[in-house]
């Protein structure tokens, strides 16, 4: 049985290495004070998530301290495959931007390794929450939190800016697929593997957690973790309908393996005696597979039993999409698409509450402890437990949750340029829905397929007002294919050897060609 899916890029670079808890087996700027702090907003930055979690708050100090712009093989928007691969002839999963680009385009694809797919956007580099410190009796530098004695306010201030932070990140794995003529167009049946998430938290927090005697109270108006993880079991057919248009479409059974909704909205610390009182709205909703939540002596949520296996719930979705070969311009070829238009019904859920009309205690956070080769396992582990006894959520019983997907919606345009044997331009747009959220993608590519056996894409994504360039290649021999891509190169490394990129995405795959 798979026990964990975990990825990163920093430990594939070699700059990071973040110690994973054995428990789990999870192997800009600003001045340094504010006047106002208790209006102060923002989001702060993560990463690190896994399916089978087995502490909510775990994923929250986890995603606040990780890598705020790094890749990590994880859990969040809707992507499913690299947006270059769209403008690319030889790509054989643009059926997951658009379910009619499946026409004509059979393969089968390797088990567990024809489409690998993860990617993170963040509005925070990985630097504002961790740090190279120097342990004062050994010398040696190593990383830990911003929670750490030798990392300043103004330090923490200075790059953690004043702005709101959010942290997506994706993950998807194709199982299994294949696809084959006939009906009258190509068939598709898949499985899939699919992880998405949400974080957000309020910038003061981090004022609060590193100097929180600058005020007697603080203002926390919005902190919200969302997660869903689920298997998906899809069957596909697109075809011509003339010369010029093409449809498809695909409809999927889910099965529900994970889910969290997790909102804590104004929260209000007063300072009294040695400690803070807190009061405000804390809710949440969880479902991990067949696996109970438990609670502290206090009746406060504090993680979940051994990881039992079995299934949250079960859903249904569809992509539609369309494609159109424009008259009298040769060439040039618009679609559309929406996809992961569905929901799951979680029946094994589990309500995380706390009362609205009463108060309760918190002692604030604590600094590192203690310096030695594994503070930041050490400090990020701290941080989870007093990010646990704030929110002070406690039992609230079973529940059912139903929860939508993270639709998408694309539009895109492709023009075989004349004058160059197999090299295309487009344009993909993408906005991705959930809820009050949503999140918007522009992309300029390009593709040459020079010879048989290689293509090479290139692209330029706008997101979160930040241009970002991506490059795919893919490699065919007969009967076999490799890809590999990324639309976010990483621009490089941080004053302490973090990735400075604040999106980054990767997507490789095997398949067979079939055609």
């Amino acid at each position: 049985m798979i026990k964990h899916f975990f990825l990163h890029l920093h430990t594939t670079l070699g700059r990071v290495l973040l110690v994973i808890n054995e428990e789990y087996h999870l192997s800009d700027n600003v001045p340094s004070t504010y006047p106002n702090t208790t209006n102060y907003e923002g989001l702060a930055s993560p990463t690190l998530h896994n399916i089978m979690m087995k502490n909510l708050l775990r994923l929250f100090a986890l995603s606040l301290l990780s890598v705020g712009g790094a890749t990590s093989f994880v859990n969040i928007a809707s992507a499913q495959t690299a947006r270059t691969g769209f403008f690319m002839e030889t790509s054989k999963f643009r059926h997951q931007i658009n379910p009619a680009l499946l026409e004509d385009n059979p393969y089968f694809s390797i088990p567990f390794l024809g489409n690998v797919y993860a990617s993170t956007i963040s509005s925070h580099h990985s630097d504002a929450f961790i740090y190279k410190v120097t342990d004062r009796n050994t010398g040696k530098k190593s990383y830990d939190t911003f929670m750490n004695p030798s990392v300043t306010p103004t330090q923490l201030y200075r790059r953690l800016g004043n702005k709101d932070v959010s942290l997506d990140v994706d993950f998807s794995d194709n199982i299994f697929s294949i696809a084959t003529n006939g009906f009258g167009g190509t068939n598709l049946v898949e499985i899939n593997l699919k992880s998405a998430s949400r974080l957000e938290l309020p910038n003061n927090l981090f004022h609060y957690a590193k100097e929180p005697n600058s005020f007697n109270t603080y203002q926390l108006n919005h902190m919200a973790l969302k997660h869903q993880s689920y298997l998906e079991f899809g069957v596909g057919h697109a075809r011509n309908i003339d010369n010029h248009f093409t449809v498809g479409a695909k409809v999927k059974g889910l099965i529900g393996l994970a889910y969290a909704d997790v909102e804590a909205n104004q929260l209000q610390l007063q300072q009294s005696g040695m400690g803070w009182q807190v009061s405000g709205h804390t809710r949440g909703t969880v479902a991990v597979m067949n696996t109970a939540p438990t609670f502290d002596k206090k009746g406060r949520f504090d993680g979940f039993e051994e990881l039992s296996p079995g299934i949250t719930g079960w859903g249904l979705a569809a992509d539609l999409g369309a494609t159109y070969e424009v008259h009298g311009v040769e060439g040039l070829t618009v679609s559309a698409s929406l996809t992961d238009l569905g929901f799951i019904n979680h029946k094994k859920a589990y309500a995380l509450r706390n009362d609205v009309q009463r108060s309760w205690s918190f002692d604030g956070f604590r600094k590192t402890q203690q310096e030695n080769e594994n503070m930041l396992n050490e400090g990020i582990e701290q941080f989870k437990d007093d990010l646990q006894e704030l929110l002070s959520l406690h039992d609230g019983g079973k529940t059912t949750k139903s929860s939508s997907l993270k639709s998408t919606l694309n539009i895109g345009a492709k023009y075989k340029l004349p004058f160059v044997k197999h090299l295309n331009v487009g344009l993909l747009y993408s906005k991705h829905l959930e809820g009050d959220f949503s999140l918007d993608q522009f992309t300029l590519g390009a593709a040459w397929h020079p010879i048989a056996p290689i293509e090479v894409g290139v692209s330029t994504t706008l997101v979160k007002n930040k241009l970002n360039f991506g490059t795919m290649l893919t490699v065919q021999a007969p009967r076999f294919q490799v890809f590999v891509g990324t639309d976010f190169f990483s621009g490089g490394f941080s004053e302490d050897g973090l990735l400075s990129s604040r999106a980054n995405n990767i997507n490789l795959g095997f398949t067979i060609p079939l055609d």
